[in-house]
């Protein structure tokens, strides 16, 4: 007798593959497999003969294969009832006329995890019965209107006791599914993979690797000051973010992540055309770790259930099983074993090359809180026994770009070698937004962005953490509620309670008794300033210190803000630390420059100074290693940013026009320019001049090919700073619809919120549908980008002109670098022609000796002549092509080059300046900045 398989262990997806797979192995080649989403009815079909067994007629026709999952089975009888149900809905779905189904089947074998009796006359034979009356079932539009007379001959149903003995019968298909492997088979397996530690001693050292890390790694740190706890539970702040999916659709984060990580991975049963893994990107404070981090303790908590574990892992475990009830997600079908990892951390110990392999520096990660040595080759043979995820958190903190290549070859190298073992791996990756050029193998890798919280989903976070940061004290927790919700109903607030961090921070404000800050800049400014007013009045040995070095700790602050932020541009070492030694050296120049002539006294008031910064305002954390950082990376950011603009108006235009096209430096930049919104007209106005004359100036960015202030001033609008200044409001816009006349900007959807934002304004709102009206009935470039703002646009409706939905979708697809398969063309092919005519202009030679560097950029021919971009590679640095951007009359010829292509092939000019943009941006500027403590 077969074995009864946990069947319901398998989520849906993994279902779906289950049945796929068994039908496979059952068929043969003939069988054509359909991907997650929307599959028309169909998990696969076959269009051909299926010979049965003796006494069965074959089935020769269009045969449709679907998957019924039951979450719940129950008695034979109730079973029947809930099959045959299944049955009715989806002919009633084949015979609706509306229906999207393309292809009226000839059979259809239903796959289902419910027993059916096999006695005589029982379920089995009840089923046959019932499906064969449903084929010649009469339906809406007349008696001769059956499934029958539509074509279809036979339904079949494999139900639970079939799938048992073909599961039992086929060994393959048992062991690519790991829910489906008892113990003793999962221990037999790994004796049989070679040059593995031996499993008795293996498995337990892996399950207690995940209840050390369950206990250790599940904090979150807010740091101390002003109240906010130096840790937080990851399970009891963690939050569902939305994702932005462009058709209006409503998606979480944490739920798409659970869905995919509930099918089976492995390449032998996944299609080959979607990706498998996933990359979460979100702005500064939008929780993407925070995520991370929470599907890691999910993971271990799920990996442990069942095991004997300390009492103190059992408290995690029932307090994780509780946060999923909050969330309204269902713990993970799959039992995989997770391992979480800092990709800046990673890619300092790797370097840019000679450093240990991917796979070498992880088993070492997990030998650290293992009991025995774990080599790499004992961890592939684990990752090729049993379902893995691994947590890459942090690729936008690696920015040098030597270590980024590094990271995204060791990530693909990890990819194709677990698809070589066969292996049931999922990859998660986050980082902030760069632009859909800089997407990390999309073939490979899904990609969701987080969005911004809507206003009520803003109060409820707010609400929810407060509640669990005060519960101790239940009577500021309700001052505290009260203050919130009145700040919340204030139009000002909305876009200063877009993430996580920011809801945080003014809830911390608001039990202060703070003023409500006015823009991003000012609320985290404003939590900088509660936190050192409510240390300067606490009755300490400091107080009177504090009120008489404020200047003197900012300023600290700020430097060494600005030397981390800078530090981990310019160099291999991606985690941005400061030695404790040049933290004194900056709090002695200090003194030095405020006239503390005495070498001793400087001295003693220097180390005043830092033990006040890292032990009682501690947004500068003291590490083990004689380090200081800061622990929230906006903080670090903003104090950078007060210190480009600390000087005169000369110095502030330098800083700013050197750190504006770069990503590492764009939330910094931001801060620095929310800053000078706040000072004076003068201040405002010397940002503006900057927005609007960047791609014009002088300096060496290439404003022609790839200009940059159309989405500085979209950022600028999103952030609410010209809100009350009508002049300064419309000018931005005016700016920000540039973007319209190409390329297609990297940030589109960036650029899309500003003018959503801006276009709650009547007059405005006018202006933005005109231009948008005019891009319309203009080029294919304008057209094209005027549709893709639209597609990411919540505020700005009904222009006229505006494509179909499905003209915008397609559009939407071709940014997204997911092209079909057929026949390419390269850059360089492509401007080789125009050159032809140019060969004895100045600066030819030069643009000739660089064409195949951009035949590194492909793009896919469509049957309309349209041009379709691939991704751009990861090895693309741009290096010789920079030498023609930077060469007057090169240059020149290649905007002649570009503008002579046809103009259905815009989306060529917009991919060159698109990696040029990303390649150019990461260029290191801090030779460039006007700050005496930097060189």
């Amino acid at each position: 007798m077969a074995n009864d398989y946990h069947l319901e262990e398998l989520g849906p997806r993994a279902f779906e593959q289950l049945a796929v797979a068994l039908a496979a192995a059952t068929f043969g080649p003939g069988v054509e497999v359909y991907g997650s989403g929307k599959d028309g009815g169909r998990e696969a079909t076959i269009d051909g003969r299926i010979e049965w067994d003796a006494g069965e007629t074959a089935w020769d026709g269009y045969t449709v294969i679907q998957a019924k999952q039951c979450e719940n089975p129950r008695s034979p009888a109730d079973n029947l009832l809930w099959l045959q149900g299944q049955i009715h809905r989806e002919l009633n779905t084949w015979m609706d006329t509306t229906s999207k189904r393309e292809r009226f089947p000839n059979y259809v074998l239903f796959i289902s995890n419910v027993r059916l009796s096999a006695s005589q006359g029982g379920g089995v034979d009840q089923i046959r019965d019932y499906a064969g009356r449903e084929i010649k079932r009469n339906h809406a539009l007349g008696k001769s209107d059956t499934p029958h007379s539509r074509g279809l001959r036979k339904i079949k149903v494999w139900h639970r006791d079939t799938l048992n003995a073909l599961i039992s019968g086929n060994q393959g298909v048992r062991a690519a599914f790991p829910a489906l492997l008892t113990v003793g088979d999962l221990l037999t397996r790994l004796r049989t993979l070679p040059g593995i530690v031996d499993p008795e001693t293996l498995t337990p050292v892996l399950r207690d690797h995940a209840v050390s890390t369950l206990r250790n790694d599940r904090w979150i740190r807010f740091g101390e000051a002003g109240g906010l706890q130096a840790r937080q539970s990851v399970d009891r702040v963690v939050v569902d973010l939305p994702v932005q999916t462009g058709d209006g659709s409503s998606k979480r984060a944490l739920d798409i992540s659970l869905e995919l990580g509930n099918a089976i991975l492995r390449r032998s049963v996944w299609p080959a055309d979607q990706p498998r893994h996933l990359v979460i990107t979100g702005a500064a404070g939008n929780g993407k770790s925070t995520i991370a981090r929470y599907l890691t303790q999910v993971y271990r908590a799920r990996f442990l259930e069942g095991d004997t574990v300390t009492p103190a892992a059992d408290v995690i475990m029932n307090e994780t099983a509780t946060s999923l009830e909050r969330l309204h997600l269902s713990a993970p079908s799959s039992r995989r074993w997770p391992l979480n990892v800092s990709l800046p951390a990673m890619a300092k110990d790797m370097g840019p090359d000679g450093g240990p392999s991917m796979i070498r520096w992880l088993s070492q990660q997990v030998t650290n809180r293992a009991s025995i040595e774990i080599l790499p080759a004992t961890l592939e043979k684990w990752l090729q026994a049993w379902p893995s995820v691994l947590f890459l958190d942090g690729f936008d903190e690696v920015t040098a770009p030597s270590l980024r290549q590094r990271v995204v070859d060791e990530i693909a190298e990890l990819v194709d070698h677990a698809d070589n073992l066969d292996a049931d791996l999922f990859i998660v990756v986050t980082t902030r937004p760069t632009g859909y050029t800089e997407r990390i193998m999309p073939a490979e890798f899904a990609q969701i962005d987080l969005d911004y919280f809507t206003i009520s989903e803003a109060v409820a976070y707010g609400r929810h953490v407060t509640t669990q940061r005060l519960h101790d004290d239940v009577s500021m927790q309700e001052q505290v509620l009260e203050r919130f919700d009145r700040a919340a109903s204030a139009p000002a607030t909305e876009r200063l309670i877009k993430t996580p961090l920011q809801v945080l921070i003014l809830t911390f404000i608001l039990e202060n008794l703070g003023d409500l800050p006015a823009t991003r800049y000012e609320l985290f400014w404003s939590y900088y300033d509660t936190v050192y007013k409510r240390e300067q009045e606490k009755p300490t040995a400091h107080r009177s210190f504090l009120r008489g070095h404020r200047d003197d700790i900012t300023e600290l602050h700020e430097r060494v803000g600005l030397l981390l932020h800078t530090h981990s541009e310019n160099t291999d070492e991606p985690q941005a630390r400061l030695p404790l030694t040049s933290l004194r050296q900056l709090a002695h120049d200090r003194m030095i420059e405020v006239g503390h002539d005495d070498i001793d006294e400087a001295d003693d008031l220097a180390d005043r100074i830092i033990d006040i910064a890292t032990t009682r305002l501690v947004l500068l954390a003291a590490d083990q290693d004689e380090t200081v950082s800061f622990e929230v990376r906006s903080l670090q950011e903003l104090m950078a940013a007060r210190a480009l603009v600390n000087g005169d108006d000369d110095t502030i235009f330098k800083n700013l026009t050197a750190t504006a096209p770069s990503p590492h430096w764009r939330n910094t930049w931001l801060f620095a320019a929310g800053k000078l919104f706040t000072e004076s007209d003068h201040r405002r106005t010397l940002v503006l001049d900057i927005v609007n004359g960047f791609d014009h100036s002088s300096n060496d960015w290439p404003g022609w090919l790839y200009p940059v202030g159309s989405e500085l001033a979209a950022h600028l609008l999103d952030d609410g700073m010209a809100e009350s200044k009508p002049t300064a409001l419309k000018a931005l816009v005016t700016i920000a619809l540039r973007c319209l006349h190409g390329p297609m900007p990297k940030e589109f959807a960036a650029v899309a919120a500003g003018l959503s934002y801006a276009a709650k304004h009547k007059a405005l709102h006018a202006l933005i549908r005109n231009e948008l009206r005019a891009a319309f009935a203009g080029s294919p470039t304008t057209a094209g980008v005027a549709s893709m703002l639209m597609l990411e646009s919540s505020g700005i409706t009904m222009v006229p002109g505006q494509p179909s939905p499905s003209a915008v979708k397609r559009i939407a697809q071709i940014w997204q670098y997911t092209p079909p398969k057929g026949p390419t063309t390269k850059i360089g092919k492509l401007l080789r022609k125009p050159l032809s005519d140019l060969h004895d202009k100045p600066g030819a030679a030069l643009l000739e000796s660089v064409l195949d560097e951009c035949d590194k950029l492909a793009l896919f021919k469509m049957p309309d002549g349209s041009l379709w971009p691939a991704a751009v590679p990861a090895s693309f640095d741009g290096r010789r092509l920079n030498t023609v951007l930077d060469d007057p009359d090169a240059s020149t010829l290649l905007d002649l080059c570009l503008g002579d292509l046809d103009p259905l092939h815009w989306t060529a000019r917009s991919l060159l300046a698109q990696a040029v943009s990303s390649a150019r941006s990461r260029r290191p500027v801090n030779g460039e900045l006007v700050v005496k403590y930097l060189h």
